[in-house]
């Protein structure tokens, strides 16, 4: 199982992709809506898992979440921008953005124990972003170091 992409949970951010979706109005906002419900139910569990608090996995988890909430309001704000009938070209820079934060928390992720219920929505996550991704241009591809979140 793959933890990681969504963010790498989560990806390093790629090159354009061979193969280009073509654009899907419908299809790319639902897409969003759904990134946004995973991204806020993520955040959610990990919130609700037992913290190791004085330790160094301390301000990993504190990062996790602040790129967690960022990515929440970004994506939210995509997935209304979409909804307004916004495009592709005025809507990439915001999917971008998230790609960046995706892979912070890529490399915070790594510092923490992940229960099954986090996996599972790093799963669900993960499966939205791999198809935005086609859409969008961008292709999930992960560097070495997100392959610690490997199960």
């Amino acid at each position: 199982m793959e933890a990681v992409w969504l963010f790498g949970l989560l990806l390093p951010l790629a090159a354009a992709a061979e193969e280009t979706l073509e654009w899907d109005q419908a299809r790319v906002t639902a897409l969003a809506g759904e990134l946004h419900d995973s991204v806020k139910d993520l955040r959610s569990e990990m919130r609700s898992q037992p913290r190791d608090i004085g330790s160094m996995r301390a301000s990993a988890y504190y990062r996790l979440l602040d790129n967690l909430r960022l990515i929440g309001r970004e994506s939210r704000y995509l997935h209304e921008a979409l909804k307004s009938g916004a495009s592709r070209e005025e809507t990439l820079p915001s999917y971008t953005r998230i790609a960046r934060l995706r892979r912070d928390c890529a490399e915070e992720m790594r510092r923490q124990f992940l229960g099954t219920v986090a996996l599972e929505r790093i799963d669900r996550a993960q499966s939205t972003v791999k198809q935005m991704d086609a859409y969008c241009g961008l292709e999930s591809k992960r560097s070495d170091h997100e392959s610690v979140l490997d199960r």
